[in-house]
């Protein structure tokens, strides 16, 4: 184990959430996709920024489980089909904090995830040797894959 059991990466919420929070999962997440659950929110992807987007799919999370984000969860990604305002970002994500968004197929790209989990694991951009940020092409938290 790489992490020393530090880091588990599971669909199994059973250890985490009480039996009210394991019963509306378990409603909202389906063997088909572990770990997976859609929403549908009711605002225009095509006429709102990232964050409206993000705070929509939120809230409706939220409704749908009936307990707030992160409730049980440590880290949850958060998928939008595609960034059609305010475009230029594959993912984002807070740091020290529990959510990423990625937009597009960007949520298949290790490298991608990998960088947005860095900065929910409280890890900020890495720069190079000229102290601007995403020169750094040697780790993770600077830009190795567009170099």
């Amino acid at each position: 184990d790489c992490s020393f059991a530090a880091l588990e990466v599971t669909t199994d919420y059973s250890a985490f959430a009480s039996d009210a929070q394991m019963l509306k999962i378990n409603e909202h997440v389906t063997d088909t996709a572990p770990g997976v659950m859609e929403a549908t929110i009711a605002i225009d992807i095509t006429q709102n920024d990232r964050y409206t987007i993000h705070n929509a799919v939120t809230a409706e999370v939220n409704r749908l489980l009936g307990f707030s984000l992160p409730g049980p969860f440590e880290q949850v990604m958060y998928v939008i089909e595609k960034c059609y305002v305010g475009c230029g970002w594959a993912a984002y994500a807070y740091v020290n904090s529990w959510m990423s968004v990625y937009q597009s197929n960007y949520y298949y790209q290790p490298g991608v995830q990998v960088h947005e989990l860095g900065h929910n694991f409280n890890l900020a951009h890495s720069g190079g040797l000229d102290g601007n940020t995403y020169t750094d092409h040697t780790c993770m938290m600077g830009n190795p894959l567009y170099s």
